[in-house]
C-alpha cells in the first residue's frame, strides 16, 4: 500500500503533521514517537526525572524489540518454504 501526501513546506505543517501521524499510527509506530509514560506513581506521588527517563528508555526498548520481531517474522514468512533450511 502506497501512501502519498504533500511535502512539508512552511505553509502546510498542520496538514502534513496530521497525515504523518496517521501514517505512523497505521504502521503501529506512533507510540515510539509519542510514548505513554505516566508521570504519577501508583501511590499518587510524582515520579522524579530519573524514574521517568528509566521508564521511557525501557518502554522504547520494548517497542523496538517488538517491531524487530515483527519484521523478522515477516521476512521469514515471505521466504518460500522450500528454501528455508531446517
Amino acid at each position: 500500500m502506497s501512501i502519498h501526501f504533500k511535502h512539508l513546506k512552511n505553509t502546510n505543517y498542520a496538514e502534513w503533521a496530521l497525515c504523518m501521524e496517521a501514517v505512523l499510527i497505521q504502521a503501529g509506530l506512533w507510540s515510539i514517537i509519542q510514548p505513554e509514560i505516566s508521570p504519577v506513581n501508583a501511590d499518587g506521588s510524582t515520579k522524579d526525572e530519573m524514574t521517568m527517563a528509566a521508564e521511557l528508555n525501557a518502554e522504547l526498548k520494548k517497542q523496538m524489540l517488538s517491531k524487530k520481531n515483527e519484521t523478522y517474522t515477516e521476512i521469514i514468512l515471505a521466504i518460500e518454504h522450500a528454501s528455508v533450511k531446517q
